[in-house]
């Protein structure tokens, strides 16, 4: 009888044992799949790189982007009366990218008219030649400029 209840409980130790190591291995796989979608770079479209495209309401700005930058700020100045703000984005104390806002029908909405995107961005980009950046830009967002 003592021989049955050691062979029970030598089993039950060893289906512990066997089950816990599993688990870690199904956490660690997890952890690997969302480790390489953050290292996934960011593909850009004709208008920047989502979620900052060309157009958009600075309202709309998210705070950090898993993957693409970590903190924004925002800059206000001012040239020939017209207001414009300018936003940095950085990821890991690196400037990737920055984007101009312009509120071109003078009604306080600030739309981003022009986006740079640098190399240390995780976006997938071919760089032109002789440039230190990519550029999207659209003029139409930007406020006539008083004569």
């Amino acid at each position: 009888m003592k021989r049955t209840n050691y062979f029970i409980l030598v089993a039950s130790v060893m289906l512990t044992i066997g089950c816990s190591g599993q688990k870690g291995s199904e956490t660690n796989d997890t952890t690997i799949v969302a480790e390489e979608a953050k290292t996934t770079a960011f593909v850009p479209s004709g208008k920047g790189v989502e979620p900052i495209v060309l157009g958009m309401d600075v309202k709309d700005i998210p705070a950090s982007v898993d993957g693409l930058y970590d903190s924004v700020s925002a800059y206000k100045d001012w040239e020939e009366f017209v207001e414009y703000y300018i936003y940095t984005f950085t990821s890991n104390g690196d400037t990737v990218m920055d984007a101009w806002a312009y509120d071109a029908n003078y009604d306080k909405v600030f739309n981003v008219a022009s986006i740079n995107i640098y190399p240390k961005a995780n976006v997938k980009m071919q760089i032109p030649e002789g440039e230190n950046h990519l550029n999207f830009y659209d003029s139409s967002l930007e406020p006539e400029r008083p004569e």
